[in-house]
């Protein structure tokens, strides 16, 4: 298991993961965007197969995805608001 801490800033964050193996896994998430709004995202294959959409609070769960050696996973936080911290 891969944990990624990040701590605000108006500019956000992208971090790309390799997954290793093959077969099917979870990508577990949770988030706390506190009162300013925030966006989260799973992209997988090129697709977005989680979005949260722009929101205030917490929230987790769990993303099936398949895997396949030399594929990756990419977290995406997306903010709009320079008050972010």
């Amino acid at each position: 298991m891969v944990t990624i801490s990040r701590s605000g800033g108006f500019e956000g964050s992208n971090e790309r993961l390799a997954l290793v193996g093959s077969g099917r896994a979870d990508v577990r998430y949770r988030f706390q965007h506190f009162s300013l709004p925030d966006r989260f995202q799973i992209i997988y294959g090129g697709q977005i197969v989680f979005d949260s959409g722009f929101t205030g609070g917490g929230r987790s769960g769990t993303v099936p995805v398949r895997v396949f050696d030399g594929t990756s996973v990419s977290i995406r936080v997306i903010t709009d608001n320079a008050g972010t911290a």
